[in-house]
């Protein structure tokens, strides 16, 4: 039997865990967290011996592919609870630091494509990650397309008023995601990132 997902109640965790262990195995061990379908997970912490992020009996884990430079930094977390694995399929994209699902839900017969994104602030990966969605993603064929995850890009379009930073990658992802027919769910001005003052984990 497949227990697909009622889309009036998903609910979804987005966190950067800056590889912290404690932090990590604190997100999966805590009672809030069972109320989410899915955890979104940015820089989540890496055990060589088992070369994957902390596994969990209650999630699975699905991780971005290592490359020599550096550990994976993309994962989504799949509350068993809530959807089993015949419910979501693995969609695999050529990035080491992205990571994405789609998921069947309940009230409709299309999947929704859910994509998660940790861009590098030394890499340039929005202009080759936009060039194969646009090539490779028919957006008709899911209900719905998320984006989400640290972007580490700064733009007028997110940023509180008072932060001038304006990235030219950041230009690259509007141009994406209007071509995609998405949109910003974050009100403008959220501030995400609190160290910094500012946004740059976007949805």
């Amino acid at each position: 039997m497949t227990k697909d997902i009622d889309t009036n109640t998903t609910a979804i965790l987005q966190y950067n865990i800056r590889k912290n262990l404690s932090r990590n195995h604190s997100i999966l061990n805590h009672p809030s967290s069972s109320n989410y379908a899915m955890l979104i997970i940015q820089e989540q912490h890496w055990i060589r011996r088992t070369e994957s992020a902390p596994i969990h009996g209650s999630w699975t884990l699905i991780e971005s592919g290592s490359h020599p430079n550096c550990n994976p930094r993309s994962a989504i977390y799949i509350n068993n609870r809530i959807l089993d694995t015949s419910a979501f399929r693995i969609i695999t994209l050529p990035f080491p630091d992205v990571t994405a699902v789609a998921i069947n839900t309940t009230n409709n017969p299309k999947p929704t494509l859910v994509i998660n994104i940790y861009n590098p602030s030394d890499q340039n990966l929005i202009e080759p990650l936009m060039k194969h969605l646009h090539q490779n993603i028919d957006p008709s064929q899911y209900y719905a397309i998320i984006m989400a995850g640290d972007f580490n890009l700064h733009h007028p379009l997110w940023n509180p008023p008072q932060y001038h930073r304006h990235d030219l990658q950041a230009d690259k992802l509007i141009e994406g995601m209007l071509k995609l027919g998405m949109q910003l769910m974050i009100p403008p001005g959220t501030i995400t990132f609190p160290d910094g003052k500012t946004a740059i984990d976007l949805v």
